[in-house]
């Protein structure tokens, strides 16, 4: 049996896979580079800071049977510090 069109599909998805990757640090270095600038630019000074946390919370809910089921949900904010810039704005990063 011709195992050729499953390889060809996996070996397809693992590039696609690591090309996604790739473009995503990419643009995550432009978007630095680019407030890095902004921010020497428009002389932005740190005025705040908050600390990330973590929610976790438990209850109960209806599944798809009508029976009662626990449910968990997380829910994380990141740590952000803020920048006063010479525009009057106050940047969240």
């Amino acid at each position: 049996m011709n195992n050729k069109g499953p390889q060809l599909m996996a070996r397809l998805l693992v590039l696609v896979t690591v090309v996604l990757c790739v473009a995503a640090v990419c643009k995550s270095t432009d978007r630095r580079a680019a407030w890095e600038a902004f921010k020497v630019e428009h002389h932005c000074e740190i005025t705040d800071k908050m600390a990330g946390n973590v929610d976790v919370n438990v209850g109960v809910a209806l599944d798809t049977n009508g029976d009662l089921s626990q449910v968990v949900t997380v829910k994380e904010t990141p740590s952000k510090t803020g920048w006063l810039c010479d525009d009057g704005v106050t940047y969240w990063k």
